[in-house]
């Protein structure tokens, strides 16, 4: 029985595919990869018209990895199956889109939440003013920094292993950008971010979000970068 998936629905191929794994709620590192690739074809061809070329090229490119594995496993011999499993490398990256998909949600919720930062403690800040530097506080400036960060050329490639489900806790990064104000009096988001993969990137601004919403810090902003810096209670 086919799976009913809305075409307008997904961003992408692995967008398509995560949708389809959920739907029959396969195993993402047990996938029956016959069932999978048909399913694909066949919602592929729903849309192949209505997307450009360019487009089309991403879905028919993940169309041929999904063939490939479906050969390697049909040519698989019995003496090899303690050899490597031709779904892993597609699985880990079904994960991390998985896991990188989740933290944009709560990343968009945080967003709206805080369409404007009000300020809990009050403090002088003229002399950043008259540095030529602006205090951030809408949101709509802090993710549009958020979408260049990510598409910087530095982002790089999370390692290919079993991402776990703690592997990349809120709390722990709240924890780690607090301490580094014992030795930096503000840390600019540019370099705190350089050589991180996307999802990490993405639960490092949760972090700025969340520790804004308690009062925790401000954003500044300088040029092209935007600094974070620890608010200090007064008296």
């Amino acid at each position: 029985m086919s799976v009913m998936i809305s075409t307008t629905q997904y961003s992408g191929p692995m967008d398509l595919l995560l949708q389809l794994i959920e739907k029959e709620k396969m195993d993402i590192f047990d996938i029956p990869i016959a069932k999978i690739t048909s399913e694909y074809l066949r919602v592929m061809k729903l849309f192949q018209k209505e997307k450009t070329s360019e487009e089309l090229a991403d879905f028919l490119s993940m169309a041929t990895t999904l063939m490939q594995i479906k050969s390697r496993m049909l040519l698989k011999r019995p003496d090899e199956e303690d050899a490597e499993d031709p779904r892993e490398e597609l699985a880990l990256k079904i994960l991390e889109y998985k896991k990188i998909k989740e933290a944009e949600k709560k990343l968009a919720e945080r967003l709206i939440e805080g369409e404007k930062f009000h300020s809990k403690l009050q403090e002088d800040l003229s002399k950043f003013e008259s540095e030529g530097q602006i205090i951030v506080e809408d949101a709509k400036i802090l993710k549009n920094f958020l979408i260049r960060i990510l598409i910087d050329e530095d982002t790089i490639e999370m390692e290919e292993k079993i991402i776990e489900p703690d592997e990349f806790p809120l709390q722990r990064y709240i924890f780690y950008l607090m301490d580094l104000f014992r030795s930096n009096e503000r840390i600019s988001l540019i370099s705190l971010c350089s050589r991180r993969s996307k999802l990490e990137k993405i639960i490092i601004f949760l972090a700025v979000l969340e520790l804004i919403k308690n009062g925790k810090i401000q954003c500044i902003q300088k040029k092209n970068d935007i600094f974070i810096k620890e608010r200090k209670m007064n008296g």
